[in-house]
């Protein structure tokens, strides 16, 4: 994976008392919840969280649902996956290869770098299986098991992903709400590609946005003041901003046909 370009140089409008470490935070029902005097109060992506929560229903009962388990003789695939920020345009996307026996923790640090999402907010996978109705199961690190949620570090991509069920939703920072559409394009034998290190990202479209910019309506205005950046208006935005430049990819690209070791169709499974 490529590294943050030196030059990219973000500032960040920093959270009063954000954490670095957002797997330590376990989400809490409003009954468990104490007003604060002298503590540090919980910062707004953990209080968009507790809010949701504490009025959804379970998404699954945990004994009717078993996820597919696969043996050790079974042959390692490569999926090609294409992750886009929902709700943005033109679309910010990035298309990657990835190893169907990578976990959804694996998953989250990869989209955490192609996007240059500095990963100091909550975030949640979210899939619709039908088993044989649909049945929704949320994926994150949440293991304690109060609210139905999968521990990302013991599920593999393999388990949720297929031809028949090729959608995943990602949400990062649940105050800005940053949703990222997963989306299985193919499938390929694993010995199609030369025996490189994984993920790889094969292609992608325009920078994400700056972390804590705003959610969608936030980055915007970003865009508007880029355009008019004579405008006085813009320059406190502007300087805020920094050299960001919307159109810029900080991530390593390699070309799918520079590790293709010959040509194959795509299975179909």
């Amino acid at each position: 994976m490529g590294k943050q370009n030196p030059k990219h140089k973000k500032k960040h409008i920093q959270r009063k008392n954000s954490l670095s470490s957002p797997e330590k935070i376990r989400p809490k029902s409003f009954s468990e919840l104490k007003p604060v005097l002298n503590e540090e109060f919980p910062r707004v992506d953990q209080i968009f969280k507790d809010f949701r929560d504490a009025f959804r229903f379970p998404t699954f009962p945990r004994e009717k649902y078993t996820l597919p388990n696969f043996d050790s003789n079974t042959a390692k695939k490569i999926f090609q996956l294409k992750i886009s920020i929902k709700y943005i345009r033109p679309p910010i996307w990035r298309r990657i290869l990835i190893e169907d026996t990578a976990t959804f923790s694996d998953l989250h640090d990869t989209i955490q770098e192609l996007f240059d999402w500095d990963n100091y907010h909550l975030h949640e996978f979210e899939s619709r299986l039908k088993n044989p109705i649909e049945t929704v199961i949320r994926i994150g690190f949440d293991d304690d098991g109060a609210y139905d949620i999968l521990n990302e570090e013991n599920v593999e991509l393999r388990q949720i992903l297929s031809m028949e069920n090729k959608r995943v939703h990602y949400l990062y920072d649940f105050g800005d709400n940053w949703e990222h559409l997963i989306v299985l394009e193919k499938i390929y034998a694993y010995s199609d590609f030369y025996e490189l290190h994984y993920p790889i990202c094969i292609k992608g479209k325009r920078a994400a946005p700056p972390e804590d910019c705003g959610g969608v309506y936030g980055y915007e205005n970003i865009l508007e003041a880029l355009k008019s950046s004579k405008d006085p208006d813009s320059e406190e935005m502007l300087e805020w901003v920094g050299d960001f430049n919307p159109e810029e990819i900080n991530c390593e690209i390699i070309p799918i046909k520079e590790i293709i070791v010959k040509e194959k169709k795509s299975m179909d499974f």
